[in-house]
């Protein structure tokens, strides 16, 4: 009936899924678990209770609770970044609500990543103030 219906049919194929979404690094499914909870130890309890809090909020907020691929994929891209912004970071998403508006943990990276970033460029541009020698005035 429909002559072009069957260029629609798409394929997925499985080695996609094995890729993660964040840097295309390939995963190792089985030990997913055990990499998400090493990132976890390695950070402060303060951070694992906000995280666990910002994680049940978004679960409530979807249909489908979350993957633990983006679960990893969130924890991998903020793992180089500072944890006070982290924690002030999640702070300010859990006060905003932003979970209810459907913005889940690629945009708490985001805005982690932002934080940490001018952060970084405020301690530069702070040392590097500092590190001037004033103009001279020659009066006389």
């Amino acid at each position: 009936m429909f002559p072009w219906r069957k260029s629609l049919v798409l394929t997925v194929s499985r080695k996609s899924a094995d890729r993660c979404p964040s840097c295309g690094s390939t995963l190792k499914s089985k030990n997913l678990n055990k990499q998400i909870d090493t990132i976890l130890l390695s950070r402060s309890k303060e951070y694992g209770k906000l995280y666990e809090y910002v994680k049940s909020e978004i679960n409530k907020s979807r249909t489908v609770d979350l993957s633990n691929r983006e679960i990893y994929s969130f924890l991998e891209s903020t793992r180089e970044s500072d944890e006070e912004m982290a924690i002030i970071s999640m702070n300010q998403y859990i006060e905003n609500n932003v979970a209810r508006e459907g913005k889940g943990l690629p945009y708490l990276a985001a805005i982690i990543n932002n934080a940490t970033m001018t952060k970084k460029s405020k301690q530069e541009h702070e040392f590097k103030m500092l590190d001037r020698i004033p103009p001279r005035i020659d009066r006389g």
